[in-house]
């Protein structure tokens, strides 16, 4: 049973069902941004574990690189590439709260950017 959860986790990170439509590329990209920002807001406030920041952040991370092999322009790949970045650093140092502050901010920035690219 828990090879079957593995490998349909799997599935689902290798870009299963990823957007193909820009404007749903850049929507998806401001959620994981989103997401991978509130994570690094509870790790400095210390409101989670390093497991679950170091799992949580990969998957996100993985997200984001499975879009960027499909994103229908360069601006979206390039923020793909960003989001994915900081989402594997703050994986790499899940306890890190200065880190995680810098991730938080630049994962803000980057769920603007894809706001704007969405319109």
């Amino acid at each position: 049973m828990r090879r079957g959860a593995l490998l349909l986790l799997a599935l689902a990170l290798a870009g299963c069902g990823q957007p193909t439509e820009p404007t749903k590329q850049a929507q998806t990209l401001g959620s994981i941004s989103t997401e991978g920002r509130l994570v690094a807001d509870n790790v400095v406030s210390g409101r989670t574990t390093e497991p679950f920041v170091r799992v949580h952040s990969a998957a996100l991370a993985e997200q984001a690189r499975s879009l960027e092999e499909v994103a229908a322009s360069p601006r979206l790949r390039s923020l793909a590439d960003r989001i994915a970045g900081q989402l594997e650093d703050l994986s790499d140092r899940p306890g890190d709260e200065n880190l995680a502050d810098r991730v938080a901010s630049r994962l803000e920035r980057a769920s603007r950017s894809a706001g704007e690219l969405g319109r």
